[in-house]
């Protein structure tokens, strides 16, 4: 006798029949004249941004700068100098020199996305090729997103805390002691989760409200802290910490470079929202003061906390603010704090992901649904563990930055010195086109790129355990400077020696065409017509490469 019967099989293929299929996850598909046939490349988030949705000012990404500069990691980069041994005197001057130099990085990529009003992902397809592209968008924003979400856990921590003490002792720890994490921090990382995940879910054009009042309550905790320092050690007076470090110490520029590389660039994927201005040079001023001025004033606040409190591990924020006895200080500081983890959380991190998942999976994928991802991917990742000692985050803070130093360097070269500013955005989305180069991949570009962190290699793993001795210490000192200049010097000369001709373009073509015309419908049609069998300008593989 049969286990199932022909009407329990029947019932059993329906039900799996009825489950869910990959097909059924497919974005909606708006028609677009050039898009039709492309899929693989574009979805509506990844098309140039249409001027409807372009409603940045000049303000708007000024605003966006000091909400980005005014977080957590500016913080920590300046507070870790203080921990290690640097002096105020000696750290102020190279964190301003490391913004300065990263600012002149991200004003020139910033132009290149309001120029081409695409994201990162896109734009770096002209130099990458549209394969290659897919591996430095891999290495963007995961990370951090992670490891901001468990800092960020303190300092719910310490708001809930000044309001009901009892918070503290409430919740009963149920890991092991070794763990890096309690069950009160995690209780407070799902709540951080809760609050961050609706935001960062907003479309991204219109968080310029949210970065607009954080630029306004985050920078005026920083500047209380400030005071407060000074105050506290009278007038500044305070025997700064000072060690074997100097001024060319591994990890002072680079801790604020390598932190500040990340912005050089995310920044397209905010800038592609601006309307065009004359005014994109103040860009200029706008990055090196907001870099400088958050790290002043985690130096001086962790110098006098140092000297007032004795050895402390004042280096992170939610260690600072935990020394305030004011419940109300407590309270306001943390949560200055935590908006300022959310903002940089979701500008530096979330949008980054979100858009690099769609340009990975892009029938699948849209921000929104990649940004769901990513809040996912929050509770799957051991952030603590990096957190443990300052050394250990500055290191990561110098290999982060060396890798993403290379990547903003080609970009920036590529569009500005090999292609003089020319570029054909429609070809960024089609295969076979003239940025296909061989196979998808630019050679010059992955060369370029490997070339300029790869001496940096034997640095980051004697730092990261020193009974491995580095055979090459030079350069990872100076991992930011180093992978900047080497890759865009490397890239334009493989460009020069082994010019891509086929991607050269006489005139600049920004538009996409990716809503018709509204002047006639015969019009649109034969448009749409011709844009759908585009032949390309492209007869072999050797005029792609």
């Amino acid at each position: 006798m049969p286990i199932l019967s022909a009407t329990d099989v029947k019932g059993t293929r329906g039900a799996i029949a009825s489950f869910p299929s990959p097909h059924h996850f497919l974005l909606p598909y708006r028609q677009s004249p050039i898009m039709d046939t492309l899929k693989r490349w574009s979805n509506s988030d990844l098309d140039p941004t249409p001027e409807s949705r372009r409603i940045w000012s000049m303000w708007s990404l000024s605003t966006y700068w000091l909400s980005d500069q005014c977080g957590p990691g500016t913080w920590t980069a300046g507070a870790t100098l203080i921990t290690l041994g640097w002096t105020a005197k000696e750290a102020i001057p190279y964190a301003f020199i490391g913004a300065a130099c990263c600012g002149i990085m991200a004003y020139y990529n910033a132009m290149i996305g309001s120029k081409t009003h695409c994201c990162f992902p896109v734009i770096i397809r002209a130099s990458f090729g549209p394969w290659a592209a897919l591996v430095p968008v891999f290495v963007r924003a995961l990370i951090w997103l992670i490891v901001l979400s468990f800092q960020a856990a303190d300092c719910v921590t310490l708001c809930i805390a000044a309001i009901w003490p009892s918070y503290n002792t409430a919740i009963k720890n149920t890991f092991s002691p070794d763990a890096g994490v309690t069950t009160q921090q995690l209780v407070s990382m799902i709540i951080y989760w809760l609050i961050q995940t609706p935001i960062s879910l907003v479309r991204v054009e219109r968080l310029k409200y949210f970065f607009a009042f954080k630029a306004v309550v985050v920078p005026i905790a920083f500047f209380g802290l400030l005071i407060w320092g000074i105050v506290i050690t009278d007038g500044g007076k305070t025997p700064y910490i000072t060690g074997s470090s100097g001024p060319f110490s591994p990890g002072l520029t680079p801790c604020e470079a390598s932190t500040a590389s990340t912005i050089a660039v995310n920044i397209p994927d905010f800038s592609r929202y601006q309307r065009p201005t004359r005014y994109q040079w103040t860009q200029l001023i706008v990055v090196p003061v907001t870099g400088t001025i958050p790290v002043m004033c985690a130096i001086i606040a962790t110098s006098a906390a140092q000297s007032h409190y004795g050895a402390v591990d004042a280096w992170q924020p939610s260690s600072l603010i935990g020394l305030f006895g004011d419940r109300a200080v407590r309270f306001f500081v943390s949560a200055a704090f935590l908006i300022a983890y959310i903002g940089v959380n979701i500008s530096a991190n979330s949008v980054s992901f979100a858009n690099d998942f769609s340009s990975i999976c892009p029938r699948y994928f849209n921000i929104r649904r990649a940004g769901i991802l990513a809040a996912i991917l929050i509770f799957l990742g051991q952030p603590w563990d990096l957190l443990k000692n300052a050394g250990l985050f500055l290191n990561f803070l110098g290999a982060y930055g060396s890798f993403l130093s290379g990547v903003a360097a080609i970009m920036a070269c590529d569009f500005w010195i090999v292609r003089k500013g020319k570029l054909d955005v429609p070809e960024l989305y089609k295969p076979g086109g003239r940025y296909w180069y061989w196979h998808g991949i630019n050679p010059r570009a992955v060369a370029a790129w490997i070339i300029s962190f790869a001496p940096n290699l034997p640095g980051l793993i004697s730092a990261v355990n020193p009974a491995i001795k580095s055979v090459n210490p030079y350069t990872y000192s100076f991992s930011w400077f180093f992978g900047t200049f080497v890759a865009g010097g490397c890239y334009w000369a493989f460009c020069k020696i082994w010019p891509p001709h086929a991607s050269f373009v006489d005139e600049a073509v920004w538009d996409l065409a990716a809503e018709t015309s509204p002047s006639s419908s015969s019009d649109a049609e034969s448009k749409k017509e011709e844009e759908s069998t585009y032949v390309l300008p492209v007869k072999n593989v050797e005029d792609r490469v």
